[in-house]
């Protein structure tokens, strides 16, 4: 398949010309993300630990593919707009949802790090096994690659979108597993509003992918740049769910009995109810997004 033209050709430059390209583009990078995590931070949308984390994974991704980390920054606008409209569009959440959502407000750094991680992680197997051919690069073996990370965006967004607008639905969601009522933030829970929204998120990110692609290359995008992407980054919110009503780690006050995320409640230690030990929302996020990128590989095999 044809490459990028001007930018691909930056790439093609011999006898090192890749290593010195990659040094540019990672303080480029450092530029970008520096800017976006001050932004975030005086805005209240990143901690300290989150921002920091932001600037160290954000520039690594743009020096080994700016493309994705462009769509990586599409990731974080759609999340700030939800939390822009939540706060002076949407009307005012009557649940106490703040009470059970083991990490509410700013990100910190675990959040960055289970949304980001795994884009990062196949960004690195993709520089590794597909030697000698840039990021940016469409060919038969760097296809997949570039497939799975639309996909774990799209999947990050879709669950970011899925939590955020679910937890304002005026019905009680439902658990995953047994179908009965949760209180609305409870991992486990789904719901229609959350589910579409979900859906809305995933087929924005593969939309617009598939969108620049028949743009700038028509004839090396077929319709798989659109449906991997979009039914693996849909599946990541059921996967979320799955993961969150099974194994992530929840816990009963002892001052007021509601089942919380949170080890703490009252000011009191909260008891264990379920759960395996260590996972709590940022493994099960950091898990979803690696279940994710295998989707999205098996779905390319079908």
């Amino acid at each position: 398949m044809k490459a990028l033209g001007l930018v691909e050709l930056c790439y093609t430059i011999a006898n090192g010309g890749m290593a010195v390209i990659t040094f540019y583009l990672l303080l480029l990078g450092l530029l970008g993300t520096s800017l976006l995590a001050v932004f975030s931070w005086l805005a209240g949308w990143l901690q300290t630990s989150g921002a920091v984390m932001l600037v160290l994974l954000g520039s690594t991704i743009f020096a080994l593919s700016p493309v994705m980390a462009g769509f990586l920054a599409l990731f974080f606008a759609m999340s700030y707009g939800v939390q822009g409209l939540k706060k002076w569009g949407l009307p005012p959440n009557p649940t106490d949802a703040h009470e059970i959502i083991e990490k509410a407000g700013a990100r910190d750094a675990g959040q960055v790090v289970a949304n980001c991680g795994p884009l990062l992680a196949v960004l690195v197997g993709q520089r590794w096994l597909v030697s000698g051919q840039s990021s940016l690069a469409v060919t038969e073996a760097s296809l997949p690659f570039l497939l799975a990370e639309v996909a774990v965006i799209a999947g990050v967004a879709a669950d970011t979108w899925s939590s955020e607008i679910g937890v304002l639905s005026s019905k009680a969601p439902r658990s995953i597993i047994s179908g009965r009522k949760l209180a609305p933030g409870l991992s486990g829970g789904v719901s229609l509003l959350g589910t579409m929204a979900g859906a809305g998120a995933a087929i924005i990110v593969a939309g617009l992918w598939w969108g620049g692609n028949q743009l700038f290359r028509p004839e090396a995008t077929t319709s798989a740049f659109f449906w991997v992407p979009a039914l693996a980054g849909f599946a990541a919110t059921w996967i979320d769910s799955l993961l969150g009503g099974t194994v992530q780690q929840k816990y009963r006050c002892a001052i007021c009995g509601k089942i919380t995320e949170q080890r703490q409640h009252h000011g009191e230690l909260t008891t264990k109810i379920s759960g395996l030990p260590g996972f709590n929302n940022d493994t099960v996020n950091l898990l979803t997004g690696l279940l994710t990128l295998l989707l999205a590989f098996w779905l390319q095999g079908l």
